[in-house]
This record gives C-alpha cells, sequence and structure tokens, in this order.
C-alpha cells in the first residue's frame, strides 16, 4: 500500500513539478493509463491522492482524474457515485482549511459534475447516508439521494447561520461551514449551466429546468439571508452601523462569507433561466429571465410609503415574506470592502438586466426608481470606483439601464435630472482618467449613444435636456485624447489608435452622440482642426521629422478620426440640409490635409514614415469609407448639400470629382506606401467597394488615372521590384487586379485585342521569367525571380476572379494557353518545396478551375475544358508526385506565417503543415474539376484520356499519406469529404477497382467522418457511403441489374474487403444507430440513406443490435427502481420491439430504390422519436410533476 502511496505521489509530482520533458511525457503516459483502468482502481487511486499530505498536487491530480472518469461514455456507476458524492462532502468539510482555495473549489466542481449526471438517479435503499440535520422531512432527496446534497447543503447554511439551532454534523466551524456550504451551492449553479457530462441538449435542459424549479429560489433566499446581517438598510441612517459592519468585514471569515454570498447570488443570476444558451458576452443586450415566482424578490413600498417603515421597504405580505434585492445590494456598496466591490457591481448589473416582463407597468416604473435611486447613491461616494474592474463594471451598470429601460420612462423617473447630471459630469472626469482603459469607456459612452438614438421616439413634452449635455461630452473626449498625445509619443504610454476595431466602435458612438447638437460639435471640431492644421502647415516643410511635427500629426489623426465618426453618425438620426452642409465642411477640412501629407510623400524631402503616420493614413481611410457610404451612390447620382461646401472649398462639385479624390489617393498609397501591408490592405479594399456594381464600374473607368492604371500596370507602378518587398506584402496585387479588371470588363465587349493590350505588361513581366528558366547559365537573382513569379501568379488570380462572364474568360484562357501552363509547371519543377511560391500557384489553378457564373459551361463545338482540364491536371500530378519527398527549402523568406503555424519549432511539425496545405489546395482544385460541371469526363476513356485517372489516382495517394491526419485540419476534411462523395457519386466504378487494403482505409475514413463535429464533412461522408453501399448490394445481390451503357464495369475487389474485415460495416451500423438514438443528430436525413443500405447488407447484426439495447435499457432501469413493476418493463419492451419493427416497415426486401430509401428515411423520424420518448418515459413517471414544468422549459414562467 505505501508503495503505492509513493507512485501517486510521485506521479503528481512529475506532472506539475517536472522540468524534463522526458519525465513529464512519461506522467502524461502514465496518467492516462490510470484514466482507462477499472473504476474501482481509479476510485482507490483518487483516495489515496485525496488523503495525501502531498498538498496540492495530489488532490489536483485526484480532481482531474475524477473529472475525465465523470466526463466518460463509461462513466463512473451509480452506486460507486454516491458513495464517492458523501464521502467528498464530508472530506472537503472537514479538510478544507489545510488546502488552498482552489482545491476547494475545484472538489466542489466535481461534487457538483456527480449531482448533476446523476440527477435522475433513484435511491436503492431507505438508509440516509447524506450529511443532514436531525429531524429533516421528507423530501426530494428522499426519493433522489444525490439531491439530498443540496438540500443537506441549504439546511447546513441555515443552521450554522442561525447558532442557537442544533445542527448533528457540524463542527464548531460556523464560519467555515456556511462559507462551504455556498461554495457547494456556488459550484451547482455553475456546473448545472454547463452541458458537459449530459449527452442530449433535451436531456441537459431538463435537468438544469428540474434544479431552477427546485432549489434556485431557495439558494437565492439563502445568499439575501446572509448578506442582510451585513446590509446598514436601504435608507442608511446611521453611520455608526456602516463603520461597524465595515470592521466585521474586515475580518477573514466575515469577509470570505460576505463574497461567497455575493458569489452564489451572482451564479444563480447568470444562470441560463429559459434555456436559450445565452452567453453575456456575445449579447449586451439580452434580458436576465428569472421565473416568474421570484416576482416577491422585486417588491418595492411605493414612495409616499417609504417613511413608515424606518429606512426599510421590505413588510410581510400575504403570499410570504416580500423582498427587495436590488435595494439590498445596493445598500451593500457602502459598506462592501474594496476587494469585494467588483463581485457586487456584477451582481447589479445583472439585476438591472431582469426582463421587463417580469413587471407590471407600476412595478417597472418601480424597479427604475430604485436602479435609479441606487446608481445616484454610487455617483454620489465615487471613491471605491478608483479599481479599473469596479469602474468597468458600473460603467456597464449604466449602459444596462438604457438597454432595459427606454428614455421615455427614464425622462419620467423623479431621479432622472439628478442621475443624468451627475452622469455627465462623472463621464467627463473618467475620459479624464487614463488608466481607465477604453473597454470600460465604451460601454459608459454607449449609454450615451443609446439615449441618444432614442429621442427621435420621446415627446416633445418631454424634455430630456441631452442636447445640452452630449456636446460637453464629445469636447471631453476630444479635447483629453488630444491632450494625451505628448505622452504618447514623448513616453511611449500606450495608444489609444493602436487597436482600429474598438477605436472605430467609439468613433461610431461620438458619431451619434455628436449629431444631436452637431453644429456645437462642428464648431469645436473646426476650431481645433484648424488651429493644429495651421500648425502642421508651418511646420512640416522645414521640420517633417521633429517631434512638434510627430504630436501635431498624431493630434490631427484623432480629429480626421473623430470627422468620420460624424459621418458616420449620419444614418443613425434623421438629417437635414445643415447638417449635409456641415458635413462638407468638415470633409473638406480632411481632404485638404490629405493633400498636403499626399504632397509631402510626393516631394521625397527626407520624410520619416512612422507608426504615428500610418495612424494618420489609416484615418484618412476610414473618413473616406464613411464618406463613401453615405454620400456616394453606386446607381443615379443625387446631388446632396455636402457638395455645396466641397465646391466653395476644393472645387468638387458631384459624386465623379470626389472619385477622382479618392483614385488619387489610393495611387498615391500605392506608390509610397507599398511597404505597408495594413496601409495598402484598407486603401485596396477602399478601391474594390467603389468598383461594386456596374454603374460604379463605368464612372470609374471615365477618370484619368485609372485610365492610366489600366494602361500601365506594370512592375514600376506596383513597386514590387523594390528591393524592400516581401512575398506577404504581394498578397495584395490579387485584390488590385480583381478591382482594376473589374472596371477594365465593364466596356471591354468581345475585343480580344484590347485585352491583349491590358495583359501586356503582365506578358512581358511573364516573357522575361520564361527567358531566364530556359537560358539556366543566365546571372539572375533568384530572391527577385521568386518574387517576380510569385507577382505574376498573384496578378493572374485577381484577373481571374473579376472576369465572370464567359467571354472574358474564354480570351484570358485563349491568352494563357500554353505559355503560362508551361510557365506554371517549370517554376513548380525549380520550387517545389518551396510554399512562398507553391501556394500562389495553387491558388491561381483554384480560381482558373472554377466554374463561378457558368463561365466554363462552353457549347458543345469548343474544346476549351478539356483542353483546361488536360492542363490543370497535368500540373497537379507532377506536383503531387512531389510531395512525398518534400523536404521544405524556405529560404526566400524565413519569417513566413506559413513556417510559424502556431508557434511550431519542430521541422516535422512545420513540414506537416506546408504538406497539408499542399494537398489541401490539390483536393480543391480536384473539387473544382469534379462539381464544376464542364468537363465531359463520361468520354474521356473513349479516346484514351486518363488525365481524370490519373488525378484520381493521386487524390487516392494524397489520402493514403496523410489518412491520419485528415481529422486534424478541418479544411483539408472538409474538401476530402467533398471530392470522395462526388467520386463515388460520378466515378463509382473507380472505388470498386480499388485495392482491398486502400478501400478498408477508405471505409475507415468515412466512418470517422460520420463521428465529425462539421455537418458538411457528415454530409458528405454519408453520401460517399451510401453510393458505396449501393455498389457492393448489386455485387452481394446479382439479381439487381442496372444500365451500365455510360460506366465501366464495377469490379468485385471491394467484398473481399468485407470478407477479411467484416466489422467494418458493424462498426458503421453500430456508430450509426447509436447516434440516431442517444445523440442529438444534426443530419438524420443524411445518416438514414447508407443505414438503409447496411441494413439490408447486415440485418442479422442490426436485429441483435437492437435486441441487446432493448435488453441494457430494461435491465438499466430494473437496476435503478428494483421495486419497479414487471409489468410496465414488458410493456416497454415491447414498445421497443415494436418501433425497431417500424423501421423496416413498408420496405421491399433487397429492392435498391429511390422509393425504398424515402419510405425508409421517413420511418427513421418516427423511430427516432420513439425510442427516445420510451427511453425518457421512465424519468417522466418518476417525476411527472417536474416534468410537466420542464417540458415547456421555462415559458409558463414567463407567463
Amino acid at each position: 500500500m505505501s508503495n503505492k502511496v509513493e507512485l501517486l505521489n510521485k506521479l503528481a509530482s512529475d506532472l506539475y513539478n517536472e522540468t524534463n520533458p522526458g519525465v513529464k511525457k512519461e506522467a502524461e503516459q502514465k496518467f492516462v493509463d490510470l484514466c482507462l483502468a477499472p473504476v474501482d482502481v481509479i476510485l482507490e487511486s483518487c483516495r489515496i491522492l485525496l488523503e495525501s499530505e502531498y498538498v496540492p498536487y495530489s488532490q489536483a491530480v485526484a480532481k482531474t482524474l475524477l473529472m475525465k472518469s465523470l466526463n466518460s461514455k463509461m462513466s463512473i456507476p451509480s452506486n460507486y457515485r454516491l458513495d464517492l458524492a458523501n464521502y467528498l462532502v464530508d472530506y472537503i468539510i472537514t479538510k478544507h482549511r489545510t488546502f488552498p482555495a482552489f482545491i476547494t473549489k475545484s472538489l466542489c466542481q466535481v461534487l457538483a459534475r456527480i449531482i448533476k449526471i446523476s440527477w435522475y438517479q433513484l435511491s436503492n435503499t431507505s438508509e440516509d447516508r447524506s450529511f443532514r440535520a436531525s429531524g429533516s422531512v421528507s423530501s426530494a432527496g428522499d426519493t433522489y439521494p444525490f439531491r439530498k446534497i443540496i438540500e443537506d447543503s441549504i439546511q447546513l447554511i441555515r443552521s450554522s447561520a442561525t447558532p442557537s439551532t442544533p445542527f448533528v454534523n457540524v463542527s464548531g466551524n460556523r464560519e467555515g461551514n456556511i462559507k462551504i456550504g455556498l461554495e457547494i451551492l456556488s459550484a451547482i449553479i455553475e456546473d448545472f449551466g454547463d452541458m458537459q457530462g449530459i449527452d442530449g441538449v433535451s436531456k441537459f435542459r431538463r435537468v438544469a429546468s428540474d434544479l431552477r424549479d427546485s432549489y434556485m429560489k431557495d439558494m437565492i433566499e439563502i445568499s439575501m439571508d446572509i448578506l442582510e446581517k451585513y446590509s446598514p438598510g436601504i435608507n442608511i441612517s446611521s453611520m455608526d452601523r456602516v463603520t461597524e459592519i465595515c470592521n466585521i468585514l474586515v475580518s477573514s471569515s466575515e469577509g470570505e462569507i460576505f463574497f461567497s454570498a455575493l458569489s452564489l447570488s451572482y451564479q444563480i443570476l447568470s444562470f441560463d433561466f429559459i434555456g436559450g444558451m445565452y452567453d453575456e458576452t456575445q449579447d449586451e443586450s439580452a434580458p436576465i429571465q428569472v421565473p416568474s415566482k421570484w416576482k416577491d424578490l422585486f417588491y418595492y413600498e411605493e414612495p409616499q410609503q417609504s417613511d413608515e417603515n424606518n429606512g426599510s421597504s421590505m413588510r410581510e405580505v400575504k403570499e410570504g415574506k416580500a423582498r427587495n434585492i436590488v435595494g439590498l445590494f445596493f445598500s451593500l456598496y457602502t459598506v462592501c470592502p474594496g476587494d469585494y466591490t467588483v463581485i457586487l457591481l456584477k451582481n447589479l448589473v445583472l439585476l438591472t438586466s431582469v426582463r421587463r416582463t417580469l413587471f407590471d407597468c407600476r412595478g417597472r416604473n418601480l424597479h427604475l426608481e430604485a436602479l435609479s435611486n441606487g446608481v445616484l447613491m454610487i455617483l454620489n461616494d465615487t471613491s471605491r470606483l478608483q479599481d479599473k474592474d469596479a469602474f468597468h463594471e458600473f460603467c456597464r451598470l449604466v449602459a444596462k439601464i438604457k438597454g432595459t429601460f427606454q428614455l421615455a420612462e427614464l425622462v419620467k423617473s423623479a431621479y432622472y435630472v439628478q442621475m443624468i447630471n451627475k452622469l455627465v459630469t462623472f463621464t467627463i472626469e473618467a475620459l479624464r482618467v487614463r488608466e481607465f482603459t477604453l473597454n470600460s469607456i465604451y460601454y459608459l459612452l454607449s449609454f450615451w449613444q443609446k439615449m441618444v438614438s432614442s429621442t427621435a421616439y420621446v415627446n416633445s413634452a418631454e424634455n430630456h435636456n441631452l442636447e445640452k449635455w452630449c456636446p460637453n461630452i464629445v469636447k471631453s473626449f476630444v479635447q483629453c485624447r488630444l491632450d494625451y498625445c505628448i505622452a504618447v509619443v514623448n513616453d511611449h504610454e500606450e495608444d489609444d489608435m493602436a487597436e482600429d476595431g474598438s477605436l472605430h466602435q467609439l468613433m461610431e458612438l461620438l458619431g451619434t452622440i455628436s449629431r444631436l447638437s452637431y453644429k456645437e460639435v462642428y464648431e469645436f471640431l473646426k476650431e481645433v482642426f484648424d488651429r493644429d492644421y495651421s500648425q502642421y502647415e508651418n511646420i512640416y516643410i522645414s521640420s517633417p521629422n521633429s517631434n512638434e511635427a510627430v504630436i501635431l500629426r498624431k493630434r490631427l489623426a484623432w480629429l480626421v478620426n473623430l470627422i468620420g465618426g460624424c459621418i458616420m453618425g449620419k444614418g443613425s438620426l434623421s438629417s437635414n440640409s445643415e447638417q449635409d452642409i456641415i458635413d462638407g465642411d468638415l470633409i473638406s477640412r480632411v481632404l485638404r490635409l490629405m493633400q498636403t501629407t499626399d504632397k509631402q510623400h510626393a516631394s521625397l524631402n527626407g520624410l520619416t514614415v512612422d507608426a504615428h503616420f500610418i495612424q494618420l493614413e489609416v484615418a484618412y481611410l476610414f473618413c473616406l469609407e464613411q464618406v463613401r457610404k453615405q454620400y456616394i451612390s453606386d446607381q443615379i447620382m443625387k446631388v446632396s448639400e455636402m457638395f455645396i461646401r466641397l465646391t466653395e472649398n476644393l472645387g468638387i462639385k458631384n459624386e465623379d470629382g470626389l472619385l477622382v479624390i479618392y483614385v488619387r489617393k489610393i495611387c498615391t498609397n500605392m506608390k509610397f506606401l507599398n511597404m505597408n501591408e495594413y496601409v495598402i490592405s484598407q486603401s485596396l479594399n477602399l478601391f474594390d467597394e467603389l468598383t461594386l456594381g456596374f454603374m460604379a464600374s463605368k464612372r470609374l473607368l471615365k477618370i484619368e488615372e485609372v485610365q492610366f492604371m489600366i494602361n500601365n500596370h506594370s512592375g514600376d507602378l506596383l513597386n514590387y521590384n523594390n528591393g524592400a518587398v516581401t512575398t506577404a506584402s504581394l498578397k495584395s496585387r490579387t485584390n488590385f487586379y480583381k478591382s482594376l479588371t473589374r472596371i477594365f470588363v465593364c466596356d471591354l465587349g468581345e475585343d480580344f485585342k484590347v485585352f491583349k493590350t491590358f495583359m501586356a505588361p503582365i506578358e512581358n513581366t511573364l516573357n522575361e521569367i520564361v527567358e531566364v528558366f530556359n537560358n539556366p547559365n543566365m546571372s539572375c537573382n533568384q530572391n527577385q525571380l521568386k518574387l517576380a513569379v510569385i507577382s505574376v501568379c498573384r496578378d493572374l488570380t485577381g484577373i481571374s476572379y473579376a472576369l465572370s462572364k464567359k467571354i472574358h474568360f474564354t480570351m484570358l484562357f485563349q491568352w494563357m494557353h500554353t505559355k503560362v501552363f508551361q510557365f506554371i509547371q517549370r517554376a513548380l519543377e525549380l520550387w517545389s518545396d518551396c510554399p512562398e511560391v507553391v501556394n500562389p500557384i495553387m491558388k491561381l489553378l483554384i480560381e482558373i478551375s472554377c466554374n463561378r457564373t457558368s463561365r466554363l459551361s462552353f457549347e458543345m463545338n469548343t474544346k476549351y475544358t478539356i483542353v483546361l482540364f488536360k492542363e490543370v491536371s497535368k500540373i497537379v500530378v507532377n506536383f503531387g508526385e512531389r510531395i512525398f519527398n518534400f523536404n521544405g527549402n524556405t529560404s526566400l523568406n524565413s519569417s513566413s506565417s506559413a513556417l510559424n503555424v502556431n508557434g511550431l519549432d519542430k521541422k516535422n511539425d512545420t513540414l506537416l503543415k506546408i504538406k497539408v496545405k499542399n494537398i489541401t489546395n490539390i483536393f480543391h482544385i480536384t473539387k473544382n474539376v469534379l462539381q464544376g460541371g464542364y468537363l465531359p469526363y463520361g468520354i474521356m476513356k473513349l479516346y484514351g484520356d486518363d488525365s481524370l485517372k490519373d488525378m484520381i489516382n493521386l487524390y487516392i495517394k494524397l489520402f493514403l499519406h496523410i489518412k491520419d491526419d485528415i481529422l486534424d485540419f478541418p479544411k483539408l476534411a472538409k474538401v476530402y469529404f467533398a471530392v470522395l462523395d462526388t467520386i463515388c457519386r460520378d466515378q463509382i466504378y473507380y472505388i470498386s477497382q480499388l485495392d482491398d487494403k486502400i478501400f478498408e482505409d477508405v471505409l475507415i475514413s468515412i466512418h470517422q467522418g460520420i463521428q465529425s463535429l462539421e455537418n458538411s464533412v457528415i454530409t458528405n461522408a454519408t453520401n460517399a457511403l451510401d453510393y458505396i453501399l449501393d455498389m457492393i448490394i448489386r455485387k452481394v445481390h446479382p439479381t439487381i441489374e442496372t444500365c451500365t451503357i455510360d460506366f465501366e464495369e464495377e469490379t468485385g475487389a471491394c467484398l473481399v474487403a468485407l470478407e477479411r474485415n467484416p466489422d467494418l460495416l458493424l462498426g458503421l451500423l453500430n456508430t450509426m444507430l447509436y447516434t440516431l438514438v442517444f445523440e442529438e443528430c444534426k443530419c438524420q436525413w443524411s445518416l438514414s440513406r447508407p443505414l438503409f443500405g447496411i441494413i439490408l447488407l447486415q440485418y442479422d447484426a442490426f436485429k441483435q443490435w437492437g435486441a441487446e439495447m432493448i435488453n441494457n435499457a430494461i435491465a438499466a432501469e430494473g437496476d435503478s427502481n428494483k421495486a419497479g413493476n414487471s409489468e410496465v418493463f414488458a410493456n416497454k419492451k415491447k414498445a421497443l420491439e415494436t418501433a425497431f419493427e417500424s423501421l423496416t416497415e413498408g420496405i421491399e426486401q433487397k429492392v435498391l430504390s429511390i422509393r425504398n430509401k424515402d419510405q425508409f428515411t421517413t420511418n427513421v423520424s418516427v423511430f427516432r422519436k420513439a425510442v427516445q420518448e420510451i427511453i425518457r418515459d421512465n424519468d417522466d413517471r418518476r417525476n411527472a410533476s417536474s416534468y410537466s414544468r420542464s417540458e415547456r422549459y421555462g415559458y409558463e414562467m414567463m407567463a
């Protein structure tokens, strides 16, 4: 025994403390082996680890081991679980003081998981083995022993919180018992909100709703009872009482109880009450759907009655003790220790989000009054909000008030004026504190943005006064950010403009806020902008890189972003001509500044393009994008009043004139900022947006600069010959050529000569590259040659993407054949192991093989598609053969993202990633060819063309090469099964001719695909299996005749694999039946089709599976209810047998037809529903009243 203790302690030490990778890996393997051991071995090992003195590592290993065992399909049996739960309860209560808090929490999580997965387990004995108070009355815990742990935990807290009440199993540590009871309840609530450990959403929801209906109200009341002892009263009248409570909470034991009670209430309020899988991080506006029977927790006295209750708004009513939970939690703010303020405010955030339908009209107004009064109280004492996290939660609380209530309701509140005045002051002061992050400021500003957005729906008689307060908030934000620019530049403080995503979200909020009193905000922005621009204009020529110039650029970047936000806000509120003129004035200033900085780029006067200058350029693009959305239409031009001011200031009369500015800016960025990938990417995205729509492209085509780009898109224009160019920067060329070609072809017609002229710059580069390929002795910089190859492929990919019409794509193909394909073939021969070159080539082949908008669906008298396929097939097959000997030459750019996947350093892992990338691309090309519908591959065999066969052979070879890793890479798995589905549908004879071992591997991969979590993978895998099974049935039952005039003869080689390994089909049968019966089946229709074929082939095995499943279900119910009625079991068995017989009802035996399959699919739906209802029936009968509520799962409480 002592030897086993030492071994387990050493295992814990090696897992957590060992630094030697070899020893640690060996320990991890031992742990895996222990997880697979028999249950009694696992439980004994966990007992030894828990009682070990090697704290906390042994206990941590025990917790992990128990969790893995409980979560596995073969979970710990119910009788063991009950003993384990009772043991853990005693262990936690008696020994929690001897190990760290995180161990206590983790063991409580294990206990919670046991209770959750055993929720409907009946008691097998009348003996009460769990801890409880003496004299407890009979309850659900007497029938369901695992639920009694919850009841006894509640009783433990109540008895310990009332020292005069005797409690049998409670030690003298009153505070410890309360704390542990609260932690157990918190862990239970938290775990019941997680589906892990329970199979099926429906069962999980029933368990969660049972807990909600039976125990959660008691839990929240327990928490409130404890917190009320620390409350100075809702209307605080005595500071001595406040001081006394503060001193009590300073002590560690009382403070921990206080925190545990707050944590329990937070877990309860954040529970998923109605089973919507609600995630608060995804939807801040979602309400908290507390049950209707909790309404008495939100009781409020009428205002005039408040004086009669000595500061308390709680009273006894007929239904029981009414509680004011909102008032209670706000009252705790004055006594809450600083460390616990965050969890208190989190509770208040959730209470503010309680659904409106819980209250009637009067109750809703009283609820708002209580919240407004509470917020006002916090605003009167903001000392506790100095902490960043506390400030963040209070900002969320403020935002939630507007999210829950309408502006019209807020205006009618008695505290509205005071609260809004205080909030304005608080917001302005908060904006000045640099320690508060923009994430927190976002919630604060979102409150004002929502208030402003609601002004359109407020009666004019209701004075909200927002137009008086909001401009000050905008001014304060602007001034604070501008003032902080000095610290960012000189002291390298954190830069708020570094994150574009969060910055633009803030600009959207400020844009809406500023629109309410737009003229006042405009006057302020104009004054600041003109002053800074004037200073910058005086200094940028003489000292462009001076510290003062950098600070001014930083300030101007903020102002340009803010102006962009103001333009964005045009869509949030109703606009008028006066505001459009203001927009024009602000846009004029931005465009004038942009012209000034563009001249700096062109002058080449030693300007340093640092991060702050880049931020200014990004701000230009953001502002231009907002102007495009609001004032540039791809339809009929409508002149806005905005152009009146643009005409006065810059001579821009209409949208065409504005488009010229856009194009010039994009050209400037491409010429002078082409080394900054982000600026180029954003510039080309803007260019792409401008080209969307036929009319938009036609208007751009008239611009002189666009015509110049169409006629001169050479390497000099795009600067790819620059020595600092990297492969990453060349990615933008695809987007550029996509947009440029879209403009070019809008007026191309059918003139191939014009098209060849457009392609001339690329052709010249291509000829130079081919010349180097043909003269290996010619001296050439290899890196530059690679960059040229990459550039050509990127360019052609963009051009191909934009050619959606058949006639235009025909021109491209005529131009490409045959020189481009020879160029690609030669490039892959030279650099097949260089991913920087290979990836752009593969992307090009993927694009030209894609039949987008039927551009490859040619007439019968053309050979284009066959020629295209033969060229693509030859390239792909030759390159695919090289993958097997791939070594990975990445000398071009060692920092390439393709070489640093997930931070992997090991060469083998890196090479695997690169191989997977290449194989995925080849599978994509194969998919495009086979699914494109443009290749008449049915006649290829007639004239001896093996291109298709070679391509499919390569597909199979690559599959065998990487078959063990396919499902580890989701993109690879999707395209692999998509191709397999198509091959099995159209080339099934090829599958029948596979070697029996290869056929076995294909079936194994399909089995793995059926168990995938990805719906598309499951669908394609089951489709492929269905086609294969149809072929097998034709071979097994020769009487089934099919017309084969257009197909090669199917061989019987596949039958050899099935004879050698009969478990292949049995495994598939087991998996599909288990999925249909016991799991949440998302692809029921897809699974039913191949299941029909397997049942035809393995009918005896199907009958045996059904018989075993029925016997196991009856046996399990008999074990859990030994006193059960044998007649009930017999009826249930008969019902299950009838359900299984219904699967083949109406099916003609050994007849493979669509009608039979459709009938079987219908039968599967009926069968699945019937079996699940029968299986659930036992639980329904045990707790019928609870289930009647659970089936609706929350809807009755919403009434």
